[in-house]
């Protein structure tokens, strides 16, 4: 009897779907045509923005958490070894000069064309958002207005009615 108890145990553990610290991690909102420079970056510059978002009530550090822009490649922009606090948010400047700071990615998103933007850690897709050029999809990017879930979290996508990377986001 012992026996079979210890070998459901173990099948029950293998059969158990994979969870992960990072699963409270969402990309919460995104900027992709900053014209006007309503958002500066640190240097000063108008830069697109990704902001992720940890809906949980720990603290997540993000040391093995990549993003990227391409689906053949997950770990196109490695995350620097820090904390999101619960509930909080990061940006991460989408402008391709990693030089000028430890949260700008090196990978830039492309209004005009569309693009993706992928979360991940240990080549496992965390959260993928996929967005198009305007004159094709009706959900589509604008200049200067941004791209986000109506609420922090949430999975309804919606353009916000004003710019808030760092912060709750506004809604529709």
């Amino acid at each position: 009897m012992r026996t079979c108890f210890l070998f459901c145990t173990a099948f029950l553990f293998s059969c158990s779907e994979q969870h992960s610290e990072y699963d409270s991690l969402v990309i919460n909102e995104f900027l992709t045509s900053n014209t006007l420079g309503l958002v500066l970056d640190e240097m000063g510059q108008a830069e697109d923005y990704i902001e992720i978002y940890n809906k949980s009530n720990d603290p997540v550090n993000l040391r093995d958490v990549y993003l990227s822009d391409d689906s053949t490649n997950l770990m196109v922009f490695k995350f620097p070894d820090t904390v999101i606090e619960p509930n909080g948010f990061i940006l991460v400047w989408a402008d391709d000069d990693s030089h000028q700071g430890s949260l700008h990615a090196n990978f830039k998103l492309s209004a005009n064309k569309g693009d993706e933007i992928i979360l991940s850690s240990n080549n496992r897709i965390i959260d993928r958002i996929q967005f198009f050029p305007h004159n094709n999809n009706p959900q589509a990017r604008l200049p200067d207005i941004s791209f986000g879930r109506n609420s922090d979290g949430d999975t309804l996508w919606t353009r916000q009615k004003k710019l808030t990377p760092g912060a709750p986001n506004s809604g529709p």
